[in-house]
């Protein structure tokens, strides 16, 4: 394969993985492997670098590497714990101290209920389901539930209202949606 080959792989595979994150989802599985990969063979190629292009691109597949979490560390494709990107996000509401409710879904799988600020102030027994801000679910009959990532319903952008809900997120996007709404109601 010629330079400018893995030059255009190289950045085809950063452009999706900064993309991929602006959206709020994970980098694409083996993200970690193929630039690991990519870095090895620009590296071995770098004495024949005239342009002194390969530098500046393997520091950048480094800054890159640095930036994915450790499950995107070429263990990609290795089974995934059942639930556990549900679970995850109720940690992480549970370490920014928002309240929610967390517990098993009756289709299988876990749910998470939102209520916003009235609900932690004053708790509605059997009412509140018509009340929640929005309900984060990851069951294996869920679409997300494949990948092992939830679905949510409420905090929608425009184009998600018209599904009605989004099944494709991480813990760390619905967080980012909770924590903004959150903190406009401390407002």
């Amino acid at each position: 394969m010629d330079l400018n080959d893995t030059l255009d792989r190289t950045a085809e595979l950063i452009q999706t993985i900064r993309a991929r994150r602006e959206m709020g989802l994970p980098a694409p599985a083996g993200a970690r492997t193929r630039l690991q990969a990519l870095r090895e063979e620009l590296e071995r190629r770098e004495a024949e670098d005239s342009s002194g292009l390969i530098a500046p691109v393997t520091a950048l597949i480094s800054l890159v590497l640095e930036t994915l979490p450790p499950s995107q560390d070429g263990a990609d494709d290795a089974p995934r714990v059942p639930y556990a990107e549900i679970h995850r996000l109720h940690r992480l509401l549970l370490d920014a101290d928002i309240p929610h409710d967390f517990g098993p879904c009756v289709a299988g799988g876990y749910q998470l209920c939102y209520f916003g600020h009235a609900g932690a102030e004053a708790p509605v027994p059997d009412g509140r389901a018509a009340s929640f801000v929005c309900l984060v679910c990851l069951t294996a009959i869920g679409k997300g539930g494949e990948d092992g990532l939830l679905e949510l319903h409420g905090l929608l952008t425009p184009e998600e209202e018209q599904q009605g809900f989004v099944d494709d997120l991480t813990a760390e996007a619905v967080l980012r949606r909770i924590r903004l709404r959150w903190t406009s109601e401390q407002a």
